[in-house]
């Protein structure tokens, strides 16, 4: 079983638009589960989950005090009950196939780590998308993850990145062995403001693998939408720490 594992603060919004996107997967119900780490909102974020507990394996849990990301994935991790983890953000739409594209069968052998593609949509995109996923020819030149980067002919996707694979381990769709998110220690808890806490995180797979890039892989196909919403990005620069 794959176990999500959804970190939030007052992103009622976005969460919603994220749950229903997983009601919609092409995985039964039974394979996944669903947990949603309140860091202490002062949203409702209890209201937008009792929405969609009759259609998902959706558990609710909810920090007393704002303690960052870090400490919300951690604590999310430690309510899991997956052997497989997909961290996810919670304005991160859902592709209707991506937790087919995560799930992993018994004997895969393939890597450790599987990073999916983030579309960053815009609105009108992202309007459409409720109603169908577009073709990729439907999407616009920006409307893309910087990971696409052309690749030599012949190469495998991401080869590009093939010696520093830990730098673009983003965990708006990242899937891992929850037994390798325990043997590296999950997210360290220091970071509590914005930027950088996943990146230390893949980092500390990459060491704990002798700094193999092997153990990651890039699936273009396992695809989430980041939902748009305004961001004051001068403030999210100076909380960086």
């Amino acid at each position: 079983m794959l176990s999500v594992i959804i970190p939030t603060y007052n992103q009622a919004r976005c969460l919603d638009l994220t749950l229903r996107s997983l009601v919609g997967q092409t995985t039964g119900r039974e394979q996944f589960e669903v947990i949603v780490v309140d860091d202490a909102s002062t949203q409702d974020i209890r209201a937008v989950v009792a929405r969609y507990q009759a259609d998902l394996r959706l558990r609710h849990v909810r920090h007393a005090a704002n303690r960052g990301r870090s400490a919300a994935r951690n604590t999310g991790v430690t309510e899991a009950r997956g052997e497989w983890l997909l961290l996810m953000d919670a304005d991160s739409y859902a592709a209707p196939d991506l937790v087919e594209r995560h799930l992993r069968r018994p004997g895969d052998a393939g890597p450790e780590v599987v990073y999916g593609r983030r579309i960053e949509p815009s609105w009108g995109t992202f309007a459409r998308l409720q109603q169908s996923v577009p073709t990729e020819d439907e999407l616009l030149p920006m409307e893309g993850d910087h990971r696409d980067l052309p690749q030599p002919e012949g190469s495998p996707v991401f080869d590009v990145y093939r010696r520093t694979a830990w730098m673009f381990g983003f965990t708006h769709n990242l899937s891992l062995p929850r037994e390798l998110y325990l043997q590296v220690g999950g997210f360290d808890e220091a970071f509590v403001e914005w930027g950088y806490e996943d990146t230390d995180f893949t980092y500390r797979i990459y060491r704990h693998f002798g700094r193999d890039s092997s153990r990651f892989r890039y699936d273009p196909q396992a695809l989430c939408y980041h939902t748009p919403h305004f961001r004051d990005w001068a403030t999210e620069w100076e909380n960086t720490k």
